[in-house]
């Protein structure tokens, strides 16, 4: 199973705080995205709503599965948010 969670560097504070973790539990299935704090669900809809763009600059959707969440992998990569795989 892969599982990214979408992190960020809190401003005021600096610490790492994770928003949402992408899971893809069914091999060939949608991935699953949810906001770890309900409060960020809204800031997670506006980052991923449309999709989140591949190596190509295809968008892909959560419906892509794997490739969706291995996506955000390269779609954030800054160092206020990021995305990174988890085990």
């Amino acid at each position: 199973m892969i599982v990214v969670e979408l992190r960020r560097r809190h401003p005021d504070t600096a610490e790492v705080e994770t928003l949402a973790r992408v899971s893809v539990p069914v091999p060939d299935g949608p991935a699953v995205v949810e906001a770890v704090e309900p409060g960020n669900l809204p800031a997670i809809e506006i980052l991923l709503g449309d999709g989140v763009p591949d190596a190509r600059g295809h968008t892909l959707l959560p419906e892509a599965g794997e490739a969706y969440a291995l996506a955000m992998l390269d779609a954030f990569r800054g160092s206020r948010l990021w995305a990174e795989r988890v085990a």
